[in-house]
């Protein structure tokens, strides 16, 4: 219970600020990164894991049996889960918003720290 309780707040974060960026954002990798992002969907969890365990079991990154590799593989897990959730609120939301903002003298993340994150959370209710 505790590792999910540390792990959902990250992954939801992390998926909202990948989502944000997939979304609003134009850069040079952003398919990669949108593959990337979801490619832990793609592979079955005892493939993920085993990987996780090869690359962390060396003497640098000695993690294998820790509270922090599972963490770090759940969060990765459901990545996914924020950045589709994130994307289809981030549709919902015109882009004119943002520029108004950008007017006003707000950088990227003032802009969604307080025009954003309230209108999704305004979404969901």
């Amino acid at each position: 219970m505790l590792l999910a309780v540390i792990t959902t707040p990250i992954a939801g974060i992390l998926g909202m600020v990948i989502a944000y960026l997939l979304v609003r954002k134009s850069f040079i990798g952003k398919k990669c990164m949108s593959l990337a992002s979801l490619l832990t969907v793609a592979l079955p969890g005892t493939v993920v894991g085993i990987g996780y365990v090869l690359a962390f079991n060396q003497k640098p990154f000695l993690f294998t049996g820790t509270a922090f590799i599972l963490i770090c593989v759940f969060v990765f897990r459901n990545i996914s889960v924020g950045i589709e959730g994130g994307t289809s609120a981030l549709m919902q939301i015109a882009p004119s918003i943002e520029e108004a903002s950008s007017n006003l003298g707000a950088n990227s993340f003032e802009t969604f720290n307080n025009v954003i994150l309230p209108l999704i959370k305004g979404c969901n209710n």
